[in-house]
Formats: structure tokens, C-alpha cells, sequence
């Protein structure tokens, strides 16, 4: 994997703060530096267009 998709702004958007958790830990054991979550979608557009991501992880 390319060191410089590490430095993407992945955002992850989960109504389960565990799911949350062990997606962040697998990505901050992996190297990923730039990961904002959220739980509540209701903020997803706002969090999108503030954020920017360049991916987005959402559980099902």
C-alpha cells in the first residue's frame, strides 16, 4: 500500500460506538493518521462538507 493514501481523511459513520472503535484501532494500527467517525448520520452532510474526506466507511 502507497504511504501517501495513509495521510487520507477517512471518515467513518456508525450508529455503534464499538464498530466505531475497532475500525479506528484496525486504521491507527495500520498507519492511517487523518480518521474522524461519527455515530449520529443526521450529521453526515455537514461532517462531509467540513471534512472533506477522501473515503468514507458506513457499516451496515
Amino acid at each position: 500500500m502507497k504511504e501517501d493514501f495513509k495521510d487520507a481523511r477517512i471518515l467513518i459513520i456508525d450508529d455503534t460506538l464499538a464498530n466505531i472503535e475497532v475500525l479506528e484501532n484496525l486504521l491507527m494500527m495500520k498507519g492511517f493518521t487523518n480518521v474522524k467517525s461519527i455515530s449520529d448520520s443526521t450529521q453526515s452532510i455537514l461532517t462531509i462538507r467540513d471534512f472533506k474526506p477522501d473515503t468514507i466507511s458506513e457499516t451496515v
